[in-house]
């Protein structure tokens, strides 16, 4: 059993330019454990545990045969809640047809081999940090709106993605990366 997801990888110079925001934004001393860069991407198709690893990379490879890469660019910071607390800090993707059609195409190929349709509607993100603290919202307010429009990419590559849960948080291992078409010039 392999706990899966598919992910949209995000370029490393991108994840840096957010990160150095990021650092800007929260210069505080409190102590914040950030999902570390490594792991940071958008999320297309969250699987769970499944035996059918072959199967998904298989059905994936045939999705995105003839997909071409495509632009993106980020949008703002949000916050998730739970149970009114901020939970998860998140850097949104700007409204994008081809990343929301690609979401759609890749939810009903798996759709297709035994797992779930997403009910919920797709909000393409990165997650910053996963906050267990309480009662402090005042720290990440900050982050609420800032513009991060000047961000922009080429999305070229999508990724299966193993999750291993440990003591220490999950650890993340490529199983099997897939290139976009190149765009001619």
């Amino acid at each position: 059993m392999s706990r899966l997801f598919i992910a949209l990888k995000i370029p490393d110079l991108i994840l840096d330019q957010l990160i150095d925001i990021r650092d800007e934004l929260y210069a505080d001393g409190e102590a914040i454990r950030w999902e570390p860069k490594d792991k940071l991407h958008v999320t297309l198709k969250f699987l769970g545990e499944t035996e059918n690893c072959l199967e998904v990379g298989e059905k994936l490879s045939k999705v995105l045969h003839n997909v071409k890469e495509f632009k993106c660019k980020l949008d703002t910071f949000g916050l998730f809640y739970r149970y009114g607390n901020p939970s998860i800090l998140w850097a949104s993707i700007a409204h994008n047809d081809k990343l929301i059609s690609l979401g759609k195409q890749i939810d009903i190929a798996m759709h297709n081999i035994g797992f779930d349709i997403e009910n919920r509607k797709f909000k393409p993100h990165i997650t910053i940090l996963r906050n267990k603290r309480k009662n402090n919202s005042y720290l990440l307010d900050r982050f609420k709106g800032y513009d991060l429009s000047r961000l922009e990419f080429t999305g070229k590559s999508i990724e299966l993605i193993k999750s291993d849960l440990k003591p220490t948080g999950s650890v993340y291992t490529t199983i099997k990366n897939f290139e976009l078409i190149k765009k001619e010039e």
